[in-house]
């Protein structure tokens, strides 16, 4: 379900890649922002993953007492890995389509997909870069 804030956040977004883009066409762009919307999800998920150390519960009984602990679960961690480097290299494609700039965050409390917008135009704590992050 897409909230009020995120509509809005959409139609900015829209109308900077349009601006500051190039020549790509409208329905492009639409198409463009939600993916990039989509793969901001993905890769804040995957941060917020690694900030927690894919836990994997375990649950062993041990003189009559039961234990409930997290090891990291290596498999999962693979998984992430290979995911993130993947969408990576998608949105890296998106943003030469457009010549922006791009940046990666990798902590869960911001966006995790950064552009740089020509114009400068920012919407972020660090005043460079557009995030695609609506909370």
């Amino acid at each position: 379900m897409v909230n009020e804030s995120q509509l809005r956040h959409f139609a900015e977004s829209f109308i900077h890649f349009r601006r500051d883009g190039r020549m790509v066409p409208e329905h492009e762009i639409i198409s463009d922002l939600i993916t990039l919307l989509k793969y901001e999800r993905a890769l804040s998920q995957i941060n917020l993953n690694e900030s927690n150390g894919w836990p994997r519960e375990i649950t062993e009984r041990r003189d009559g007492k039961k234990f409930i602990y997290n090891v990291p679960d290596e498999e999962w961690k693979a998984r992430d890995k290979k995911r993130e480097i993947s969408i990576q290299g998608k949105v890296g494609d998106i943003m030469l389509k457009y010549g922006f700039g791009l940046e990666f965050n990798g902590d869960p409390r911001g966006g995790a997909i950064r552009v740089i917008l020509p114009s400068g135009i920012s919407n972020s704590w660090d005043g460079k870069t557009w995030c695609f992050k609506v909370v």
